[in-house]
């Protein structure tokens, strides 16, 4: 579905869809959505280590693994200074410590943090990195 949308809208040369899982490490985990699987884990390093482009934004929801994802994206960000829009609502490790977590990689950011709904007051936090 997302290759569809991306060739409607004539977005080929500016969104590549990666079809593995993203975390801190290469490897292949078992994951259950309907069947059981085997899924390819990268980094956002090791996937964007050879892009002549600049990487201009990492958002990411990841249900709880935003850590593992930044801690992948090390030298991205880096390199780039990426804006990023972190979920910061799964756990509370990431309520507290993103922000360091973030300004240990580069202390040049500033930061805010945005409900992404209005539905529920604690859900849906994301830190915006810029």
């Amino acid at each position: 579905k997302i290759e569809k949308v991306i060739k409607t809208a004539n977005l080929e040369n500016r969104i590549l869809p990666i079809k593995k899982g993203i975390g801190d490490k290469q490897e292949q985990a078992e994951i259950t959505f309907v069947d059981t699987e085997i899924c390819d884990i990268t980094t956002l390093d090791s996937e964007l280590a050879d892009s002549s482009e600049a990487i201009g934004l990492i958002k990411m929801d990841v249900e709880g693994f935003e850590t593992k994802v930044v801690n992948g994206a090390i030298n991205t960000i880096k390199k780039y200074k990426p804006v990023l829009a972190i979920a910061i609502y799964h756990n509370p490790q990431d309520f507290f410590e993103m922000k360091g977590k973030i300004t240990s990689i580069n202390p040049d950011y500033k930061f805010m943090i945005r409900r992404s709904e209005n539905i529920v007051p604690q859900a849906d936090l994301v830190l915006i990195a810029y």
